[in-house]
């Protein structure tokens, strides 16, 4: 089974409309509905999308109600997803690539 790892610049493409957000919003609906134990996000990509929607906002590309409604479905649409902690604990023994064996 191939598993997504979803990282802030695809998120920013789903909740701020930029190029690349169609191709974004199909994929992630796509997964989100038939599959979505298959993606993977770190709290710390959730915790980098939310900067960048933040700094979008204080540079007024962004207006408020729309700044709080992207990081409320944001935190609402990946809640159950697999979220996985970078910590020692979670990678020691996970270091091989069995894709390709290495």
């Amino acid at each position: 089974m191939h598993y997504f790892f979803i990282d802030a610049s695809v998120l920013v493409k789903r909740y701020h409309h930029e190029s690349g957000s169609d191709v974004i919003n199909h994929l992630l609906d796509t997964l989100f509905h038939s599959s979505p134990e298959r993606i993977v996000i770190t709290p710390l990509i959730l915790n980098e999308t939310i900067s960048v929607l933040s700094r979008k906002h204080h540079v007024g590309s962004i207006p408020l109600d729309l700044y709080r409604k992207a990081t409320a479905r944001l935190l609402l649409e990946t809640r159950p997803l697999n979220s996985q902690s970078t910590d020692d604990e979670t990678t020691e023994g996970n270091t091989k690539n069995t894709k390709y064996d290495m």
